[in-house]
């Protein structure tokens, strides 16, 4: 602005001279006119006096052009010197290194920036090379070299040319600059100047590195994060880390990324986790973590913790979901719930097993004589016994639940005590009008196992497989190797079926899916099961029946560890 200004005032100079001096000519002019004619009669004199008057006349009208034109110079050089110093005060505020060299690389000009990077004295730079600067700057001769060889590679590429170049420090390190070289060149296509412009990009550079490191280290700590992370926006997923995959079940990422946020958390549970944003916009509370449940690419569900917060993700407004699996400590949570409830029901069952023992010492007496006095029955006598023996052994049993105690498991034939359980059943089945089955193909099953114990099982599931059943029906006992070294025992009934919710709640203490039922003996059927090392799976359809797998391990030389 301060330079278009000035060079609008010199117009109007250089138009006003030729003006004021029109004018004060012809007054100037007519003046001296009448001065000679009042004075003057002679013609000759007029003539002499006329050549005088245009000699006085074209002295003052020089002074008078000289006058305005040295003000004019005088006025322009004081503008020019002001705006160079201007132009130089602002270079040299600049913490950029500035520098410009002639065609031939010598030095014309350099900013207090540029005499500072090369630590070297105000003047002495100028009309020398990069090379020829070695004795009085900080850089060696192999780095000034450098410099000019970009600096004819910018003459040859006849443009702009960006370098990065980098210096050593004396204490030791390096220092990292920006460089840009503008080439000028006449008219004609030759050289004229050299414009370069330099700046220290160091603690950049190292604030990018340490940027860098940073976020490999948020990488890492995201990727191997054991919970489930997710980004996304608009119900797309844009990033999942490898504990997400791993939950949901896919194969890789990109499987997970294809997938709508919809598919993978049940509806019911979105608005629940979406009041975290609601939460953390107004920063009026701590944002908690919700319960839901996400859908896995096998159809199956978990229960999951969710905290569902706004993020910047490559410069875009998204949101991450950070899911919990909880399977691991619902699990925990019920073991210690059903280790409380057994410590309950084991001080319960020793009191309870404590009162039946007293009555049950009499009648094994009574019976034992009965059995001697009388001759006829004596195997329904000696049935009697058995079932008072078996008696005692299950008060023993709830005894352990109490006081566990080591049980010496011995070799069995499985299908002998199949079979015991099925002659104990069968008056109770025929009660009921049901028939109770055996599917073996093989004679001998060895197992190590407590055969009481194993029988007790056997009955438990016989009596609620019959109980199942309005009517006539049929229990099925299918017996078969499995694939790992076990034998399968398959309780196969035609009853009313268990609901699938209340499936896994079977074997809890106290559950039972019968009216009049205690929940006790599958609670104990299944203790018994796993200290045999095996398992139990239920399958069930309502309106067609149940079936209780059975899995044990097969014989082998030497005992499990109880």
């Amino acid at each position: 602005m301060g330079t278009k200004s000035s060079g609008k005032k010199m117009n109007k100079q250089l138009i006003l001279i030729p003006v004021v001096y029109f004018f004060c000519s012809i007054i100037l002019g007519l003046f001296l006119d009448k001065l000679l004619i009042h004075l003057i009669n002679s013609p000759d004199a007029y003539i002499n006096n006329f050549i005088f008057k245009s000699i006085i006349l074209s002295f003052i009208t020089s002074v008078f052009i000289y006058l305005l034109i040295k003000k004019w110079i005088v006025e322009k050089h004081v503008s020019e010197k002001q705006q160079e110093c201007l132009l130089s005060l602002i270079i040299n505020s600049i913490p950029d290194f500035v520098n410009l060299k002639d065609k031939d690389g010598r030095w014309l000009f350099a900013n207090h920036a540029a005499i500072q990077t090369f630590q070297m004295e105000a003047d002495v730079y100028k009309g020398k090379t990069d090379v020829e600067l070695e004795p009085y700057c900080a850089l060696s001769y192999d780095e000034l070299l450098h410099c000019e060889r970009t600096d004819e590679q910018t003459w040859l590429n006849r443009a702009e040319t960006r370098f990065e170049e980098v210096f050593a420090k004396k204490g030791g390190g390096t220092t990292d600059f920006d460089v840009i070289k503008i080439p000028m060149f006449h008219d004609n296509g030759e050289r004229k100047f050299l414009l370069v412009i330099s700046r220290d990009i160091t603690r950049l550079k190292q604030a990018k590195l340490e940027l860098s490191e940073s976020e490999k280290r948020y990488q890492r700590l995201v990727e191997f994060f054991p919970d489930m992370i997710l980004v996304h926006s608009n119900d797309t997923c844009i990033f999942v880390n490898k504990a997400g995959v791993r939950l949901l079940g896919g194969e890789n990422h990109d499987e997970i990324l294809t997938t709508s946020l919809c598919n993978l958390v049940k509806t019911d549970y979105s608005a629940n986790i979406t009041q975290n944003l609601d939460v953390y916009s107004s920063e009026k509370e701590t944002v908690t973590f919700k319960k839901g449940k996400l859908i896995r690419f096998d159809g199956n569900t978990l229960d999951v913790e969710c905290i569902e917060i706004p993020i910047i993700f490559n410069k875009e407004k998204v949101k991450m979901s950070v899911f919990r699996d909880m399977t691991i400590r619902n699990h925990a949570e019920e073991v210690i719930q059903k280790a409380h409830t057994l410590n309950i029901i084991g001080e319960l069952a020793a009191g309870v097993a404590h009162e039946i023992r007293n009555p049950l010492t009499s009648l094994k007496g009574f019976t034992q004589l009965l059995q001697r006095s009388v001759n006829e029955s004596k195997e329904y006598a000696q049935i009697m016994m058995d079932e008072l023996n078996r008696i005692e052994d299950i008060t023993t049993e709830f005894l352990m639940l109490a006081k566990p105690q080591k049980i010496n498991y011995q070799k069995e034939n499985l299908t002998s005590v199949i079979n015991r359980a099925m002659t104990l059943m069968n008056p109770h089945a025929i009660l009921k009008n049901t028939e109770i089955e055996l599917d073996c193909e093989y004679n001998v099953l060895n197992i190590q196992c407590e055969a009481n114990h194993l029988n007790q099982v056997f009955i438990n599931i016989l009596k609620n497989a019959i109980d199942s059943m309005e009517g006539k029906g049929k229990v099925t006992i299918r017996v078969k190797k499995g694939a790992r070294e076990n034998v399968i025992v398959s309780f196969i009934d035609q009853g009313c079926g268990i609901p699938q919710e209340k499936i896994s709640n079977l074997g809890q203490p106290f559950y039972t899916t019968k009216e009049k039922g205690t929940g006790l003996g599958l609670m104990v059927s299944y203790n018994i099961i796993k200290n045999h090392q095996g398992d139990i799976r239920v399958e069930s359809e309502v309106g067609k029946g149940t079936t209780f797998h059975i899995s044990l391990p097969l014989f082998r030389n030497h005992n499990p560890s109880i």
